[in-house]
C-alpha cells in the first residue's frame, strides 16, 4: 500500500522534492518487498523455481519500459505510465490480500526476540559481501552502451541494442537455469556461470568490434543464475532465524553494492577512458569467483 500511496505522488506531484521523496518512500517499500519475497522463495522453492521468480523481474523490466515508451504516444505522457503501474501493484496487492490465509498457514513466523539473538560470525559476511560485489550486474547495464560508443563508435541506437541483449540474456539465462538445475548442482552451476561471465568480459578486451553484442548477451547469460542460486545457501547452512537474517544482509549489501560500484567506475571511466570498464568487471568478476569459492566450499 505504502508504494501506491508514492506512486501517486509520483504520478501528480509538481514539485521536484515531492518526486524526490516519493522516489525514496518506493525504495523502502520495495526493499521490504524484496527480502520478503526472496526469503520465503529461497526457504520453500527449489533453485529452479528460484530462477524462474527472477526471470520473471526480467520480463518486469522489459514490460514496463514498453509501457512507459508507449504511454509517452498520449497526451499524459509518462504520468500514464506511472497511473499503468498503479492499477497493476492494486491489482496484484488485491491478489495477496486474498490469498494471504495460504502463505500465514505454510509460514513459521520468526519474532523479533529471537532475530535480536542471532548473531553473525565472520564468515557469515562473506555471502553478503558476495552480494555486494554483485552491484556488477548495474554496472554493466549502465556503462556497457557507453563503452560501445565511446571506444567501438557505435551508434546511440546500435549501443542501447547492446545493453538491450545484456538485459536479455539475464532474463533468458533465469529461465534456463531453472530447467537446468534439474540435471547440475547449484555450486557447479553458480561456478559455471561466473567463468562464463569471465569469459565474456575477455571478449570486450578482443579487437573485433562485431564481438561486442556477444560479450553483452554472454555478460547477461553468465550473471543470470548467480543471483537466484547464491540466495539458496542461507537456509541450506543456517536454521531459519540466522538464515533470514543473511537473506535480509544479502539484499541489503547487493543495493548498497548497486549504489556504490556504479558510481566508482563513473568516476574511474571518466578519468581513465572507456577501457577501465572490462578491467574493472574483471576485477569484480574475480572477487566473486573467489568469494564464491570460499563460501560454496564451507556449504
Amino acid at each position: 500500500m505504502v508504494c501506491v500511496n508514492r506512486l501517486v505522488a509520483l504520478m501528480w506531484g509538481q514539485a521536484v522534492w515531492l518526486l524526490i521523496v516519493a522516489a525514496i518512500a518506493m525504495g523502502f517499500g520495495q526493499g521490504t518487498i524484496d527480502i520478503a519475497v526472496n526469503d520465503y522463495a529461497a526457504k520453500r522453492f527449489s533453485s529452479g523455481l528460484m530462477s524462474i521468480l527472477h526471470g520473471m523481474y526480467g520480463v518486469g523490466v522489459t514490460l514496463s519500459s514498453f509501457v512507459m515508451a508507449l504511454s509517452l504516444v498520449f497526451p499524459m505522457g509518462w504520468r500514464l505510465g506511472v497511473l499503468s503501474v498503479i492499477v497493476l501493484q492494486v491489482v496484484i496487492m488485491a491478489v495477496v490480500m486474498s490469498s494471504r490465509q495460504a502463505f500465514r498457514g505454510s509460514d513459521t513466523a520468526v519474532t523479533d526476540d529471537e532475530m535480536t539473538t542471532v548473531k553473525l560470525a565472520g564468515s557469515d559476511w562473506l555471502l553478503p559481501g558476495f552480494y555486494f560485489v554483485y552491484g556488477v550486474e548495474l554496472v554493466i547495464g549502465k556503462y556497457v552502451s557507453s563503452f560501445a560508443v565511446d571506444h567501438w563508435q557505435y551508434s546511440a541506437t546500435t549501443a542501447t541494442n547492446v545493453a538491450t541483449l545484456f538485459w536479455a540474456g539475464l532474463m533468458v539465462g533465469r529461465f534456463l537455469t531453472g530447467v537446468t538445475t534439474r540435471w547440475q548442482s547449484n555450486r557447479r552451476l553458480i561456478l559455471t556461470h561466473i567463468i562464463l561471465t569471465a569469459i565474456a568480459t575477455g571478449m570486450m578486451f578482443l579487437p573485433v568490434e562485431a564481438l561486442l553484442p556477444f560479450a553483452g548477451f554472454g555478460l547477461g547469460l553468465g550473471l543470470s543464475a548467480i543471483y537466484p542460486l547464491m540466495m539458496m545457501v542461507p537456509y541450506a547452512r543456517y536454521n531459519d532465524q540466522k538464515a533470514k537474517r543473511v537473506v535480509s544482509w544479502n539484499l541489503a549489501f547487493c543495493q548498497a553494492g548497486m549504489v556504490v560500484l556504479p558510481l566508482v567506475t563513473g568516476w574511474t571511466y571518466q578519468a581513465v577512458g572507456a577501457m577501465s570498464l572490462p578491467i574493472i568487471i574483471l576485477i569484480l568478476v574475480g572477487a566473486m569467483l573467489g568469494l564464491g569459492s570460499v563460501i560454496l566450499r564451507q556449504n
